[in-house]
């Protein structure tokens, strides 16, 4: 029963004490006490009504999640490391200027900055390693290799300044990934503090 029907039922109920009451089969006793009855009864079944219809409406919704919960777990590929990544002859058409690299070789370990002005095409290398930009020419080489991305293989933190919520010391070194000599007074000056009250407190 929808709520349309109920008005329907109503509405014949109605029309039903109106014509007993102009024929005299129910005085008006009756038919105010019969008003009384349907009112009382009508906002409670409404109220049925509507959470009746509300549980059909989320069935799709329960129906998706319990597809989502029972699907299998997929099993991850392990991830293997690497020794060398070597670029050949890699070119990529930038609007009116071209990204060229002749030959790059990257050995396991190394860490390298990519430093160029907007547009030199910085962006446009990591696109290319990791898949995301397939427009370009020359060959990517994975431990002798030839692969056409690292997709899967790489990861990348889109142009934002990213800080760790740790010490200055963690965050140039990478907690310590990697061993680099600071100039003494600097290091002594801040790497007891958090990251986030270096430099008036801004992030760094």
């Amino acid at each position: 029963m929808t709520g349309v029907s109920f008005e329907f039922i109503s509405l014949v109920l109605f029309i039903y004490l109106a014509y007993s009451l102009s024929h005299q089969q129910l005085g008006i006793p009756e038919v105010v006490a019969s008003f009384g009855y349907i009112n009382a009864f009508s906002e409670p079944i409404q109220e049925i009504l509507y959470d009746l219809q509300m549980l059909e409406s989320v069935k799709p919704v329960i129906k998706s999640f319990q597809n989502i919960v029972g699907r299998p777990v997929s099993v991850q590929a392990p991830q293997h490391s690497f020794d060398t990544i070597t670029l050949k002859n890699i070119s990529k058409q930038l609007g009116e200027s071209k990204l060229i690299i002749t030959s790059a070789t990257i050995q396991k370990g190394d860490k390298i900055a990519l430093i160029g002005k907007n547009g030199s095409g910085k962006s446009s290398l990591l696109n290319i390693l990791n898949g995301t930009d397939e427009d370009f020419e020359g060959q990517i080489v994975l431990d002798g290799l030839v692969l056409d991305h690292l997709w899967g293989r790489f990861g990348m933190i889109l142009q934002q300044e990213h800080t760790f919520i740790s010490s200055y010391e963690n965050n140039v070194t990478l907690f310590n990934s990697f061993n680099e000599k600071f100039r003494e007074e600097d290091f002594e000056k801040f790497h007891h503090n958090p990251c986030q009250v270096v430099s008036n407190n801004e992030c760094i």
